[in-house]
């Protein structure tokens, strides 16, 4: 299942990027040769790079390679490490929580 879940995230991200691609090629072209504004591909262009940065994280989080403090905290001793765990850990709960209060009070 980790495996299938992997491959789908690959393949959004994959459409995202090429989405981003084309969409972002079409206006760069349409603006410059023919001087017209198309307000959708600002749009689409945006949430595609929102959706290839989280296709992205999860990605990396189902493989397990996420960016860590492994190089800070192998200079800690180990109460340090632990220390270091919790302080990060609840800097996450904190931004977690900062991003759905953020979220539920949003008034586009």
């Amino acid at each position: 299942v980790n495996k299938a879940v992997g491959r789908a995230e690959q393949a959004v991200l994959l459409l995202c990027l090429v989405v981003l691609v084309l969409v972002g090629t079409y206006a760069a072209a349409t603006s410059f040769f023919l001087n017209v504004r198309a307000g959708w591909a600002g749009e689409l262009v945006l949430y595609s790079v929102y959706f290839i940065a989280m296709s992205g994280a999860a990605l990396a989080a189902q493989r397990s390679q996420m960016i860590s403090m492994d190089v800070v905290c192998r200079f800690l001793p180990a109460p340090g490490q632990a220390w270091a765990r919790i302080v990060t850990g609840l800097f996450v709960a904190a931004m977690c929580i900062a991003l759905i209060f953020r979220g539920v009070s949003f008034e586009p």
